[in-house]
């Protein structure tokens, strides 16, 4: 594992061990929080499957869905900028799950296998019975929109070991794949760097990069 990367393997063992108690039991409830206005004052009860449902579907309804919340919320102090944040952060939680799913994909049985890794979180163990069958549907939605857009066993756990979530990972092997003769060309570091910028401005979200300059 690359030293650098070490802190998406601490996060996702974090989130998921079971073993790791107040990490999983804040983080992965995250997802069934409610959304709150901009002065924490009024709420939405929106069903969070449905709104996983609607981030999976395409960027353009994940986005309508946001600008709808807010212009029905805006008398109450909701913002675009808020709900983003908000789902924001229980996208991060589904997209550690998706690391945490693909490396741990064993078979096509689904059912078995998906709730058995439900069922074996701390936040599984320590929520009442409608949260624990939350969990259960959770993972399952989760695992199915795996299936749909990564068929091939292999390279569910191959994407897994990268621990980055669905949508970045085979948006960064579209960009590999459309780039690799370009990138086993004999290119020079600064030629190489060039290249390789744009992707790493699109994929790498950790805030102190963001501030770095290549020049």
């Amino acid at each position: 594992m690359v030293r650098n990367e070490k802190w998406r393997w601490d996060q996702t063992r974090d989130i998921l061990n079971p073993g790791n108690s107040e990490p999983c039991i804040s983080t992965l409830f995250t997802i069934f929080d409610r959304i709150l206005s901009d002065d924490s004052k009024s709420y939405y009860r929106a069903d969070p499957l449905a709104v996983i449902e609607q981030y999976y579907d395409s960027e353009e309804v994940y986005e309508n869905f946001i600008k709808d919340l807010a212009q029905k919320g805006a008398t109450r102090n909701f913002s675009e900028k808020g709900i983003r944040n908000q789902l924001g952060r229980k996208i991060q939680v589904i997209q550690v799950l998706e690391s945490y799913i693909m490396s741990n994909w064993l078979s096509l049985e689904l059912s078995t296998q998906i709730e058995d890794l439900a069922k074996g979180t701390l936040a599984y163990h320590i929520g009442d019975e409608q949260q624990q069958e939350q969990i259960i549907k959770l993972f399952k939605l989760v695992a199915n929109n795996i299936e749909q857009k990564i068929p091939e066993e292999e390279k569910k756990r191959i994407y897994g070991k990268t621990l980055f979530g669905l949508n970045k990972v085979i948006s960064i092997n579209q960009w590999a794949s459309q780039n690799l003769d370009e990138l086993l060309t004999d290119l020079n570091e600064s030629v190489l760097l060039e290249k390789l910028w744009p992707a790493f401005l699109t994929h790498i979200e950790n805030s102190t990069f963001s501030k770095f300059d290549k020049k």
